[in-house]
């Protein structure tokens, strides 16, 4: 007991008085329902508590029935206590991680709902299958060239459109820096 409580056993015995110094500041409540369920109601109770421990805050389920005398008047009390505290730190931990797999999924459905969304304004379903990653493009470059782009990025739908287009825009660049075309790399990705 003492140990549970993080008390010297060479101290003198805790006085019921004494609880709520132990006892973190939320559940002072809960401390003084248990002092008066015992001493003044004069019945078991049964209670979880917070308690200020020398390695930390324990989690203690507390089981206490007062110890009456023959004129029913309660003598003191008898404890009955478990360290939760491992438990209670595990249903933490798992309370986190099922919250952030729920806030994962919530961010997953977000992003599929937008995707649907986009797709739908952007082609019909019927039309997306065929969408697939072919392009060419021609860019000015001055008064008397012009820069011929042709491209593939394998696959339909819309990954292979989302890639093309990131492809498509590769040979603008020389028309805005003014750079010679020559110096754009041949663009070769591996197929997936």
């Amino acid at each position: 007991m003492y140990d549970k409580l993080g008390i010297d056993p060479g101290e003198k015995p805790i006085a019921l008085e004494d609880l709520p110094n132990l006892t973190v500041p939320e559940d002072l409540a809960a401390v003084e329902d248990l002092i008066d369920t015992l001493q003044e109601c004069r019945e078991s109770a049964e209670t979880e508590l917070r308690m200020r421990h020398r390695h930390g805050t324990r989690h203690l389920c507390v089981m206490a029935e007062p110890l009456l005398d023959s004129k029913g008047l309660p003598v003191k009390p008898r404890f009955l206590v478990q360290d939760v505290t491992r438990g209670r730190c595990r249903e933490r931990s798992m309370a986190r991680v099922q919250a952030q797999a729920v806030r994962q999924e919530e961010r997953a459905l977000e992003q599929q709902r937008v995707s649907d969304h986009l797709q739908a304004v952007i082609l019909p379903a019927e039309e997306l299958a065929r969408l697939g990653g072919d392009f060419f493009k021609a860019r000015r470059l001055g008064e008397d060239k012009v820069l011929p782009a042709v491209g593939d990025a394998m696959g339909h739908g819309l990954a292979a459109a989302g890639l093309m287009l990131q492809l498509r825009a590769g040979p603008a660049g020389p028309s805005y820096t003014g750079e010679p075309a020559r110096d754009l790399p041949e663009l070769r990705f591996p197929a997936r």
